[in-house]
């Protein structure tokens, strides 16, 4: 596939089979999304967030992946705001200008143990742990700027649990 870009589903297809190889847990939106029972109640979520115990190899390793899938260098690994983590980036549309890059992956080390679900050969988190992750943060001042999306993570949790 030379076609120098890929789409969102290929590029989708193949961050999934790199988690299943290397046995890593998704978390965050992504596994929201798949532990919800109804399509409606899913928050709109174009990366993943994942926890390996070597971040950064795994996202050298899918950075290679989607390079080779892609026919070009468009994606690159960097250091993310917070320790331990690294993200996995898009160069965009415009190859030159950095404004319009884009995170495709977060890779993190584990903090702590985490309760999985597997679907499709893939360990998803629960919903539990991202409830309990949006509370957390909301407790925090230094999570302010991610109040509103867990409030609103929390809404949907709660309404999926209802309509069950």
């Amino acid at each position: 596939m030379n076609t120098n870009f890929l789409t969102f589903a290929d590029r989708d297809i193949a961050i999934k089979e790199q988690i299943r190889k290397d046995k890593n847990i998704v978390y965050g939106g992504k596994a929201m999304n798949k532990n919800i029972s109804f399509g409606i109640l899913r928050r709109p979520t174009l990366d993943f967030d994942v926890v390996s115990k070597k971040p950064l190899e795994s996202a050298r390793k899918l950075e290679k992946k989607l390079d080779k899938k892609a026919g070009a260098n468009i994606y690159y690994t960097k250091p993310a705001k917070y320790e331990h983590t690294v993200k996995v980036m898009s160069k965009g549309r415009n190859l030159k200008n950095p404004d319009d890059d884009y995170g495709v992956a977060d890779f993190t080390s584990p903090q702590r143990k985490m309760n999985t679900v597997n679907k499709n050969g893939i360990r998803y988190a629960r919903l539990e742990e991202r409830e309990s992750d949006a509370r957390r943060s909301l407790t925090k001042q230094e999570f302010v700027y991610r109040h509103d999306k867990d409030r609103e993570d929390l809404n949907r949790i709660r309404m999926d649990r209802r309509l069950r």
